[in-house]
């Protein structure tokens, strides 16, 4: 009988070059699912998050908005991480989102280009910032439910619906409009508790957060050891964990290393790299 030698066409070349990029897509994807739980996890722990099991008769005047949330992924060079967004400028036709319902508040950030250039102005630079800034912020319980989300720890199936949970913060949000002005009034009204003490640092401390970064830094090492010091104490004292310290001085470096800072060798500082 006779027989046929059939060769595959470059189109099929192709098509198997597509099935491979939809291949490491749902890697991806997979990845990211199991990272997005793991922070639901971490938050629910920490209880900067928690289930809304039901509601009583006195809860419903209260503002109700459930907050969309997605994953956002940020490629490192050595490692990827995806973190949760949620939008509270999220609305349906004609209807106000959260953000639209609350007052911003006012600026109390300082000029950025101040922060810098009196940054540049240190002989013995230095940064940090505060580890999860915005959710070391409680909110009162009567406003917890203004930022719901719905969450499902199901796997994902063809076959059934997942059972979504409410959830709701128990922590200021990053992605809420009032959330830049409450952090700072924050660390404004905490710092000034140490202004008798420490008036030199809190003056500093007072001009150098730009949100949940210190810009900071001294003339010389001993003075922005004690700074640095003083401004990690201060800030422990109000449950802010201030890490990822960096800094121009070798000798500093070192000396937080023995002292257990959180020290990065490499970093950059609104967009000033060390």
């Amino acid at each position: 009988t006779e027989k046929f030698l059939l060769r595959h066409s470059k189109r099929l070349e192709a098509k198997l070059s597509a099935i491979d990029e939809e291949l490491n897509l749902l890697e991806e994807r997979l990845e990211k699912l199991e990272q997005y739980r793991e922070i639901i996890r971490d938050y629910t722990e920490q209880g900067i998050i928690e289930v809304k099991t039901e509601i009583t008769d006195n809860e419903l005047n209260r503002p109700v908005y459930y907050l969309p949330h997605q994953a956002v992924r940020k490629e490192g060079r050595l490692t990827s991480k995806t973190r949760i967004v949620f939008d509270a400028g999220s609305h349906q036709n004609n209807e106000l989102s959260l953000n639209d319902c609350l007052w911003p508040g006012i600026n109390l950030n300082p000029n950025l280009l101040d922060v810098l250039i009196n940054f540049r102005l240190n002989a013995v630079a230095f940064c940090s910032d505060i580890k999860q800034a915005f959710l070391q912020i409680c909110l009162a319980n009567e406003h917890k439910d203004a930022v719901r989300f719905l969450w499902s720890d199901d796997e994902p199936s063809v076959h059934k619906k997942p059972k979504l949970q409410v959830y709701r913060f128990n922590r200021v949000n990053f992605g809420v409009s009032s959330s830049p002005f409450l952090l700072a009034a924050t660390i404004r009204h905490h710092i000034e508790k140490y202004k008798q003490e420490f008036p030199g640092t809190v003056e500093l401390l007072d001009r150098s957060f730009y949100v949940d970064d210190l810009i900071s830094g001294g003339n010389e090492f001993e003075e922005a050891l004690q700074t640095s010091r003083r401004a990690k104490d201060i800030m422990e004292a109000a449950g802010m964990d201030l890490r990822k310290w960096i800094t121009n001085n070798a000798n500093l470096m070192e000396q937080w290393k023995k002292e257990n800072f959180d020290v990065h060798e490499i970093v950059s500082a609104m967009k000033q790299r060390f």
